[in-house]
């Protein structure tokens, strides 16, 4: 039990969680990942009339350049995206994969392996790009490639209580 001391020192020491945002089920959001997000961020049909709130972009290539905190600052909400179950070759944290981390090739996608999601290493390279994400700003992230359960297992044997905690 707490003293009358003890208690208010330890209240003092947590941290006030800032307000998080929850999209709504009619959210609108436009998703580029072919290249780093440019102003004026989207290129909505000339016949829409739909606000776009939400931009989904690659983490890696908008954070490299800074482009994260400007688009918020556009108004938009954020969401990075990221691979969390495949290898991606050219990606900058590609040499903390271990060889025991990668499996079968994605099917369609060059350069691209299965990555073993029971992995410790692999877990902590996704949760320091999870911290990336949060260091940029991102309001949420768009995590990709967790199905190798649908894919033969990824060559690795997964299975879809794999995908999650």
């Amino acid at each position: 039990m707490l003293t009358a001391v003890e208690r208010p020192l330890l209240l003092a020491t947590f941290q006030p969680v800032a307000a998080w945002w929850q999209p709504h089920p009619n959210t609108t959001w436009q998703i580029v990942l072919s290249a780093p997000l440019k102003p004026p961020y989207l290129s909505p049909p000339p016949d829409s009339t739909t606000l776009v709130i939400a931009l989904d972009g690659d983490l890696f290539d908008n954070a490299c350049n800074n482009n994260w905190p400007t688009i918020k600052k556009s108004g938009y909400k954020t969401l990075c995206y990221f691979s969390a179950g495949s290898y991606e070759g050219w990606r900058p944290d590609a040499s903390s994969f271990l060889p025991a981390d990668l499996g079968n090739p994605l099917d369609g996608w060059p350069g691209e392996k299965w990555l073993d999601t029971r992995s410790g290493n692999v877990r902590a390279i996704m949760r320091k790009r999870l911290d990336l994400a949060v260091e940029q700003g991102c309001d949420g992230a768009d995590p990709d490639n967790i199905d190798a359960y649908d894919n033969d297992g990824g060559g690795l044997n997964l299975t879809a209580s794999d995908a999650w905690d």
